[in-house]
């Protein structure tokens, strides 16, 4: 499972909050047509500018998740930073340990058309070191033909098209796939077609992935429309395996000078036995217009040098390999030598 996709929990449960506007039903066939028809089709077509640019333009995310596992004292939450970047056949993802003691893998991987890179982090998780570069011979009728590509491409693909998701406590949705959840029933729809906001109160049926047991998540769920991407706030609650869940997602775009910029937050909290635990979750998106550097997709720009004359696809590496073996091999033994000093003194 991709970095990306481990940001999401199993938590929560629900209020239901009857809602009306220009158009709107409550609790009987109505609604749940109503509900259904703009979550199949209506909404998702308004959706058109964050649609075309996740497919075809530069994209940019950058979260920061954060939990603390029933544990008030901030120094033993754990804290992890993702980056994905995406700018047509360019792929970027990076997982960073900002704090916590639970040890993730803190690595990046990259592709910019001239070759693959993987990094690591070093040992005192201040500098980037190299662990694995290919030339385009990964490339084979544009797909990559290792697992360490294709996983690239995965994850950043799925963080991708998530922006344009709502994030509930089973994952990340379409607004489509909202009617086929289990269970899925609606209590209330209103639609404002002159301020292009909707409110659906529903639930759904979830299970815990222990205990098997299930229940029913009580939903609310606010969508702005007036932008040509859609605005979402979601409101979950339920009781689960003697837990009691909120989660609370929210996601806005606003448009900007290099296209349209999006923020999303997740306030989730999870109380078993009066002990309340949280996770946290920020966001900051970019659909640019214009393309992403070409630096954030090459090793310069993670303070490695450049594989000399790489832009030749028929370009040995051995020479430069070994250049940069001798590099680290260095780097290595002068932190040794450092470190041996610091004990001595």
């Amino acid at each position: 499972m991709s970095p990306f996709n481990r940001t999401t929990a199993t938590l929560l449960t629900g209020l239901v909050f009857l809602l009306t506007s220009n158009t709107g039903a409550k609790g009987d066939d109505s609604a749940q047509q109503l509900a259904v028809k703009l979550l199949k089709t209506e909404l998702p077509a308004k959706a058109t500018a964050v649609t075309d640019r996740v497919a075809r333009g530069p994209v940019r995310y950058v979260s920061e998740i954060e939990y603390d596992y029933a544990k008030p004292d901030p120094a033993k939450h754990d804290k992890v930073r993702v980056t994905i970047k995406r700018d047509g056949k360019k792929y970027l993802a990076v997982s960073e340990q900002l704090g916590g003691p639970t040890k993730i893998d803190q690595k990046c991987q990259g592709y910019n058309g001239y070759y693959y890179f993987e990094l690591k982090k070093n040992r005192q998780l201040t500098a980037w070191l190299l662990s694995s570069i290919h030339g385009t011979e990964m490339i084979e009728s544009g797909s990559f033909k290792s697992a360490q590509g294709q996983d690239l491409i995965e994850t950043v693909d799925q963080a991708a098209a998530s922006v344009n998701q709502v994030l509930t406590t089973d994952g990340f949705k379409p607004l489509a796939a909202f009617p086929d959840l289990p269970g899925f029933r609606v209590l209330a729809c209103s639609h404002d077609k002159a301020t292009g906001r909707t409110s659906i109160s529903f639930a759904f049926a979830v299970t815990d992935p222990v205990s098997k047991q299930q229940a029913e998540s009580a939903c609310e769920l606010e969508i702005d429309s007036a932008l040509p991407c859609l605005s979402y706030k979601l409101t979950q609650k339920h009781d689960l395996a003697g837990a009691k869940a909120v989660h609370a997602w929210q996601h806005a775009w606003s448009k900007s000078d290099s296209g349209y910029t999006g923020t999303a937050v997740l306030d989730s909290t999870r109380t078993e036995k009066g002990q309340p635990s949280t996770a946290s979750y920020r966001a900051a998106i970019e659909l640019a217009t214009s393309a992403l550097p070409d630096a954030d997709f090459r090793l310069a720009g993670f303070g490695l040098p450049e594989p000399p004359g790489f832009e030749a696809a028929a370009t040995p590496l051995y020479a430069w390999l070994l250049g940069i073996a001798a590099v680290c091999l260095a780097s290595y033994f002068a932190f040794r030598f450092l470190a041996s000093r610091r004990s001595a003194a």
